[in-house]
């Protein structure tokens, strides 16, 4: 064990043997695929998080997703430092994407604060909430091209991005549902925070569930073709469209703020 492993151990004491041996590895396989342990937190930082999901019992969804408002504040953290933090679903991880939004220069720490919400012009709020909707319509779209290529479908890739996995089509149905569901879970209105938060996080899903079902449609025409684009977009698309979600609207409302402090000193 590493230095930083070894503490976090330390500060495993008392769970079951099953369960810190599962957070260990999930930490081992994080440090071993580049993740620095500045962008963990403290090792008493990553196990307090390790102990939060083991004992939370909360309403969650997959795709790291969680019904709760305290848990969807530290997905968008501008003001935390650590690059990772516990994900919703399960044990594991997942990008701060406000304190990637910092680390690119995008925004500042303390730039996200009540005023900054409550400064997001209408128009981009109406975005906001209409992104969602628009990658469910994309997704039911894909999926009806995707239906009628046959009986069954891709569902996995291997590593060269060739299919290795086929499922009854009917799959996609759940795959349509779901999108559908966080399309009308992110469109819930407000101008607060956990408002953006909330439809960033559907339009992620939503994002992720667009690149699955064009994915499956290029493997379903040709299932042995390599696709080395397939790991790269399935990771990047939910991103990429988190950040979007989130920092756009974000610098808009520090637009209007700016624009109305100028104003007062005119």
């Amino acid at each position: 064990m590493n230095p930083y492993t070894t503490e976090v151990s330390r500060h495993l004491t008392g769970l079951r043997r099953a369960d810190r041996d599962a957070a260990l590895a999930d930490l081992a396989e994080l440090l071993a695929g580049g993740v620095a342990p500045e962008d963990l937190g403290t090792p008493e930082e990553y196990a307090a998080g390790v102990r939060e999901q083991l004992g939370g019992r909360k309403f969650r969804l997959p795709g790291g997703l969680i019904i709760d408002r305290a848990a969807r504040s530290r997905m968008w953290a501008p003001e935390d430092p650590r690059l990772f933090v516990p994900r919703g679903f399960g044990l594991g991880w997942r990008v701060n994407a406000g304190a990637l939004a910092v680390r690119l220069g995008w925004l500042r720490p303390d730039d996200a604060d009540a005023d900054v919400f409550a400064a997001i012009p209408a128009g981009v709020r109406r975005a906001q909430r209409l992104a969602p909707s628009a990658l469910a319509i994309a997704t039911a779209v894909g999926a009806a091209a995707l239906w009628r290529r046959g009986e069954s479908i891709p569902t996995n890739f291997d590593f060269a991005g060739r299919v290795n996995r086929r499922a009854d089509r009917r799959w996609l149905l759940a795959v349509v549902a779901v999108a559908g569901g966080l399309a009308a879970w992110g469109a819930q209105a407000g101008e607060d925070e956990d408002a953006t938060v909330r439809s960033a996080l559907a339009t992620s899903g939503g994002a992720l569930a667009v690149a699955y079902v064009l994915t499956a449609l290029a493997g379903s025409r040709e299932p042995d073709v390599a696709r080395g684009w397939v790991g790269p977009v399935t990771i990047a698309a939910p991103l990429l469209a988190e950040l979007a979600a989130t920092v756009l609207p974000v610098r808009a409302g520090l637009a209007r703020v700016a624009q109305e402090g100028v104003r007062k000193q005119g």
